[in-house]
């Protein structure tokens, strides 16, 4: 039978929680009813924090579906992609999902023995390079070795100073220990006996080198131009002012709450609104609940709150 037909659609929910739900589904219920059977079925809110109720549209087939329309309808196929979003009220503001900031954990390289190890591959580091360049006149031999100790004291000294490596003194202490490197490099030639001159005019290109090392190797050190501010959840009271049913003026329980269909602004118990419908008699140009007079839309020819 056609009211037995289901197919199998993938909802993606688009909700400050979105989710992906596989289920099955009739084709002959309207987009109305199917929309608040799903939004039950995955535990979706049912109202809005101001207590109004909360009504949820349908997408498929690239398009928001209308009320009295069916996914047999709409040509709906097993397996196909159907979103579901909430209709936000007018009233409210822009509710923004809170960005998943990555956990935060303290680095590894922390503590004074990295410290220490850090600073005996500094002074191992000036030394062979020292060497390098007392063995070798090849320009490389000058000016790679002071790639790495632009990177070396960056490293000592983002971890020596901890917190954002930003902060000047990072840099200023990365210099300060690379002029150090450079006086433990020339000790080489001094303690194998070669001429001091020559070893200081061709090692000058890596000397020149290091500080702009340091200065790239800080700069990449800083992380996001602009960092992610720490997000903190807290929990929000929100104290409910009391509805009471504009019928019976009793108070009125979120489970039996219902709003006028107009939006007049009222509440009224689900029992009161249904009993006070049923037995209202009078021209269709008034609320039969509220009594507030209506008005015609010519567009989608259904009456609306119009003018008291």
């Amino acid at each position: 039978m056609a009211h037995e037909k289901t197919i199998q659609v993938r909802i993606q929910i688009i909700d400050i929680k979105p989710q992906v739900l596989d289920v099955r589904v009739p084709v002959y219920l309207k987009a109305s009813d199917l929309s608040q059977r799903i939004a039950r079925d995955a535990g979706l809110q049912a109202f809005w924090p101001n207590r109004r109720r909360k009504l949820y549209w349908m997408r498929a087939r690239g398009r928001l579906m209308e009320e009295d329309e069916t996914l047999e309808t709409m040509g709906v196929i097993d397996n196909e992609l159907i979103y579901l979003l909430p209709q936000p009220l007018p009233e409210m503001g822009v509710v923004e999902q809170d960005p998943e900031y990555p956990q935060f954990n303290d680095y590894l390289g922390q503590g004074i023995p990295l410290l220490i190890l850090i600073l005996i591959a500094v002074v191992l580091w000036a030394l062979g390079w020292g060497l390098a360049m007392t063995a070798s006149k090849h320009w490389t031999v000058a000016v790679f070795p002071a790639l790495g100790a632009g990177v070396l004291t960056v490293s000592f000294s983002r971890h020596a100073w901890g917190g954002r490596a930003s902060r000047p003194r990072v840099f200023a202490a990365a210099f300060v220990l690379y002029l150090l490197m450079i006086s433990f490099s020339v000790l080489m030639p001094v303690a194998l006996g070669q001429d001091f001159r020559s070893f200081l005019l061709f090692a000058v290109a890596g000397y020149v080198t290091g500080p702009m090392a340091i200065l790239v190797s800080w700069l990449a050190w800083w992380g996001a131009v602009e960092p992610l501010p720490i997000h903190v959840e807290q929990e929000e009271q929100q104290q409910a002012e009391e509805l009471v049913c504009a019928i019976c003026l009793q108070p009125i329980d979120l489970n039996v709450d219902i709003v006028c269909e107009y939006q007049c602004g009222r509440h009224f118990h689900v029992g009161c609104h249904d009993a006070r419908m049923a037995v209202y008699r009078g021209p269709n140009e008034f609320c039969g609940v509220c009594h507030s007079r209506l008005t015609l839309n010519p567009q989608t020819q259904k009456y609306q709150l119009g003018a008291s």
